[in-house]
C-alpha cells in the first residue's frame, strides 16, 4: 500500500494487487463465518450473507462499503478490462484496504 503513494504501480504490480485482494476477500468473509459458526450460526452460505451478519451483529461497520467489496471481487472474476481493473484497483487503495484493516482490529479486539 505505501508504494502506491510513493509511485504509480505498474501493471503487474496492480495485477499482483488485485489477486492479493481477491485472496484476502475469500479469507475474510471465511473468517467471519467460521466466526459466527463458533457461535453456533451455520447458516451462512456465502459472502453476502457473511457481511450481512457480521454488520449485524456489530463485526464490522460499513456494511455497504463490504457489498461494494462484493461487487468488485466478482468483476475481478469475470472481466479483463484495464479500466475496470484500474477503477477495482483505486477502490481497494482508498476503500477496501481500510475496511480488511478495521477487520483486524476488530477481530483482534474480541480476541482479547
Amino acid at each position: 500500500m505505501s508504494l502506491a503513494r510513493q509511485r504509480p504501480l505498474s501493471d503487474l504490480e496492480k495485477q499482483g494487487l488485485i489477486q492479493a485482494f481477491e485472496f484476502t476477500h475469500e479469507l475474510a468473509w471465511n473468517v467471519m463465518k467460521d466466526f459466527f459458526a463458533y457461535q453456533g450460526n451455520v447458516s451462512i452460505m456465502g459472502s453476502r450473507d457473511a457481511v450481512r451478519e457480521a454488520f449485524a451483529k456489530g463485526l464490522v461497520e460499513e456494511g455497504e462499503g463490504w457489498m461494494e467489496m462484493i461487487k468488485s471481487r466478482n468483476q475481478t472474476s469475470h472481466t479483463y478490462n484495464q479500466k475496470v481493473a484500474d477503477e477495482i484497483v483505486e477502490r481497494i487503495l482508498e476503500s477496501y484496504f481500510p475496511l480488511f484493516e478495521s477487520l483486524s482490529r476488530r477481530l483482534t479486539e474480541l480476541a482479547g
